[in-house]
């Protein structure tokens, strides 16, 4: 059976270790960007199931990112990260297709089920 790849987009280096670290427990095939152009360039070149993408990144806006990866494929499972949770992001990310929108620090059980959801729904 392949494995399901999900590409994490954060450029913290701690939370992409953090991020990692609890993928490859659950066996997915990870690929990790740590800016905007990078991961739109990954997407569509590795074709992920699914996207954890951080809204704050150095080089472009995580909802621009997100209006972007929905023209590559507009079925992609987008999960959105944010530490700055705020409720009109919330909305303009999930009006834009996300799947979730979740805040950090977040329970790591609770991250891994709205992953397996996320992928359910491919």
């Amino acid at each position: 059976m392949p494995m399901e790849k999900i590409l994490v987009v954060e450029d913290d280096r701690d939370m992409q270790f953090l991020l990692s670290s609890i993928l490859k427990r659950q066996e997915y095939e990870l690929l990790v960007a740590g800016e905007g152009r990078k991961a739109l360039k990954e997407t569509k070149r590795w074709s992920p199931d699914l996207v954890l993408l951080d809204i704050r990144l150095p080089d472009m806006n995580g909802i621009k990112i997100l209006e972007e990866m929905k023209r590559i494929n507009r079925d992609l499972a987008i999960i959105m990260l944010t530490a700055y949770g705020d409720i009109k992001g919330a909305v303009q990310a999930m009006r834009l297709g996300a799947f979730e929108y979740i805040t950090k620090p977040f329970d790591n059980d609770e991250l891994l089920i709205v992953i397996k959801r996320a992928l359910q729904t491919q």
